[in-house]
């Protein structure tokens, strides 16, 4: 089991990536998924970060509103699916809000899974189309409890969906994620990330350690991504 990818909900992607892209980072258009649309900040080591958005500013207001008003608790199924842990991005604020985690066969860990991680959501099948014309396809399934990660298994190549040359390098010397400061205990474990708990990391769910060959510093994205990123050596 790997670390793929951890999301950070953005209100407004294209003001995101620039964002990102000052402070060194290489990001590639990701394409369109449903009503989001999204970017990646690739890593040589196979990780990245998503930066992912509503198209539709309005779509956005509105769910961020049910969701400060608590009756999003209402509308969703009683059974929780994807859909739950989708909305759960869309309603809150800005900042860090999953963890995705890679395995080999998602039929046959959905099936039995760890005892500790509890019940998942049935797999479901996504698909985006990249702005290069390449079709993606994968599957997804995750925890119920919305504090736990989510699982990955491709259906098309790897770099297909990590996009791989010029995109994984960057002017800042990053080279994966390699460390997760988390608020809740996972009850799972990635072999590529080491993965510590600290009530009081981060002003989102999780702060992320990406390894650079550069200066190790903080990222200062501000407040209004609610999102810690630092740059270890």
């Amino acid at each position: 089991m790997l670390l793929d990818h951890v999301v950070l909900f953005v209100d407004d992607l294209e003001d995101a990536v620039d964002t990102f892209s000052q402070h060194g980072f290489t990001v590639t258009p990701g394409g369109v998924n449903g009503p989001t649309h999204n970017a990646l900040i690739a890593f040589a080591n196979e990780t990245y970060i998503e930066l992912i958005a509503l198209q539709s500013r309005k779509k956005r207001l509105l769910l961020r509103l049910l969701g400060q008003l608590g009756l999003l608790k209402v509308l969703s199924p009683k059974n929780r699916n994807l859909n739950t842990r989708l909305l759960s991005w869309f309603s809150g604020s800005q900042g860090f809000t999953d963890i995705c985690l890679r395995v080999v066969s998602l039929e046959a860990f959905a099936s039995t899974p760890p005892e500790a991680l509890g019940a998942l959501t049935p797999v479901t099948a996504f698909k985006r189309h990249r702005p290069d014309g390449i079709h993606v396809s994968w599957r997804l399934a995750g925890a119920v409890d919305l504090m736990q990660p989510f699982f990955i298994e491709d259906d098309t190549p790897l770099n297909y969906r990590i996009p791989d040359g010029p995109s994984r390098h960057h002017a800042n010397g990053s080279q994966g994620i390699t460390e997760l400061i988390t608020r809740s205990e996972l009850s799972v474990r990635p072999e590529n990330a080491i993965i510590r708990t600290s009530v009081a990391s981060s002003r989102s769910k999780f702060s992320i350690g990406i390894t650079t060959t550069g200066l190790a510093k903080e990222i200062p994205l501000g407040r209004e991504y609610n999102a810690d990123i630092r740059l270890i050596n």
